[in-house]
């Protein structure tokens, strides 16, 4: 009987089954994915080059090499199987081998897989999870263009049915609920571009216990019916107010801020009610957009001016910021925002969001993890770090021991633990527009449907010299 090498047991199997993603597989353990295949019966019925599990993680890397193609990318995922087998470049599928396993797959499960690793709690000792005892949140929206497809624009929508200012393409919102402290999506509601954001925040907030938390939210998310839905179960709200709102005070209190009494059903003035209390502010320094002028206006359920002092709650809402640098990091960083979503229906939109959210919360479960070792926050890391560290260990990990694998993920996540980012600086933004109209003219219904040109027609054959 000849032996078989590993190299040979290696050529006999197919390359999906022996794909190593590194530490992803780590973060996100093939049980777990197997597990809810099954819960959800999305196996396909022929594995072929291409099977859910290898799915999973190729939709997670899409977000990690956002500058690559969809092949690229799988051959990025199989790079540390080339020193074991010389047929990669055939095992590579086709581009419309993929669209086809995406459809087989859904969202449900790259959903189901989000909310589990969103699920899991933050031990509270983490430097900057906790203020006072109460956990910190924020909320905050952003809006992704999709491809205009006649299928994503009836499901997701332009912003506005007026053609000279609408949106270019069709666009998904996704509202975000994050954890100050750590960077992490904790919760997302996806909808369509013409749903209110404090629609989906509502979503949310239905969806959480909120005992001994703190949500940040900006002007936009205010609404009655949110501070009581929060105040249900126990939970507390720190948020921002336009300026023509709560400005008949019941009580002025001895730190400058004042009581409101409010109605979940403000317009009847009837009903359940309670106590809120309002803090006004200015930011003096002249430098500042606004510095010295812009009246800055919150309303909190902490009532205690000794316990809460109205310029502590002032300076901690600035924490609502957390929720802007990681819609950043997915949109900027991981996306690469300039360009639109891949998928052409919303199922793919819908799955192709999901996997963003939940590779963005791998990523930060990493920093977490290098954090931990070194006993400091998770938000002096460096995002981008850590994603040339996912970038790198593949080609290292695949075919290693197990136990040698342990030794390396540990030094790495110590090496991580060492890019730290510098102080942030105060930072504010006004509130002015960003980009100008575009100069070209709106698209009209002769542009949508170009004719078809033979591909063997070239540009010589059409252009005229004008004389």
């Amino acid at each position: 009987m000849i032996p078989i090498t590993i190299a040979q047991n290696w050529q006999e199997s197919k390359v999906c089954q022996q794909m190593d993603a590194g530490i992803l597989q780590d973060l996100l353990p093939p049980q777990q994915i197997e597990e809810q295949l099954d819960a959800f019966g999305a196996w396909e019925s022929r594995e072929r080059k291409l099977n859910m599990v290898v799915m999973v993680y190729w939709l997670i890397a899409l977000h990690l090499y956002p500058h690559l193609s969809q092949r690229d990318v799988y051959a990025r995922l199989l790079s540390g199987l080339r020193r074991y087998r010389d047929d990669i470049t055939e095992q590579i599928p086709v581009k419309s081998a993929f669209s086809y396993r995406r459809e087989q797959l859904g969202s449900e499960v790259i959903e189901e897989l989000f909310e589990q690793l969103a699920a899991r709690p933050t031990p509270a000792d983490t430097p900057g999870v906790c203020w006072k005892g109460l956990r910190l949140f924020c909320l905050d929206g952003t809006r992704e263009s999709v491809p205009d497809t006649p299928a994503n624009r009836i499901a997701f929508e332009y912003s506005t049915d007026t053609l000279e200012v609408r949106s270019p393409f069709p666009q998904a919102r996704m509202v975000l609920l994050v954890e100050c402290g750590t960077h992490l999506i904790v919760d997302a509601h996806l909808s369509s571009c013409r749903e209110a954001e404090i629609q989906g925040a509502r979503r949310l907030l239905e969806r959480r216990s909120w005992e001994q938390t703190l949500v940040l939210w900006d002007i936009g998310f205010h609404a009655h019916r949110s501070l009581f839905q929060i105040r249900q179960t126990q939970g507390h709200v720190l948020g921002r107010l336009k300026k023509s709102v709560l400005l008949k005070p019941l009580v002025t209190l001895a730190d400058g801020s004042y009581m409101v009494r409010i109605y979940e059903k403000p317009d009847h003035q009837r009903g359940p009610n309670m106590l809120v209390r309002v803090i006004t502010y200015r930011l003096d320094d002249p430098r500042l957009p606004g510095g010295g002028e812009q009246v800055y206006r919150l309303v909190t359920t902490l009532l205690d001016p000794f316990a809460y002092p109205a310029k502590e709650l002032a300076v901690l809402y600035h924490e609502r910021w957390h929720a802007e640098l990681v819609i950043g990091e997915t949109r900027t960083v991981m996306r690469l925002s300039a360009h639109t979503l891949r998928s052409l229906t919303p199922q793919g939109v819908t799955q192709e969001l999901y996997a963003l959210v939940l590779a963005h919360t791998l990523v930060r479960r990493l920093l977490l993890q290098a954090a931990q070792m070194q006993g400091i926050a998770p938000t002096t890391l460096s995002f981008t770090a850590a994603i040339r560290l996912l970038d790198d260990n593949p080609p290292v990990l695949c075919g290693v021991s197990p136990h040698r694998r342990v030794q390396i993920v540990a030094n790495w996540l110590e090496e991580l633990g060492q890019q730290r980012l510098p102080r942030q600086r105060v930072r504010i933004q006004a509130r002015v527009l960003k980009r100008a109209y575009p100069r070209y003219a709106h698209k009209k219904a002769e542009h949508w449907k170009a004719p078809p040109l033979e591909l063997n027609l070239d540009f010589h054959q059409i252009v005229v010299i004008v004389v």
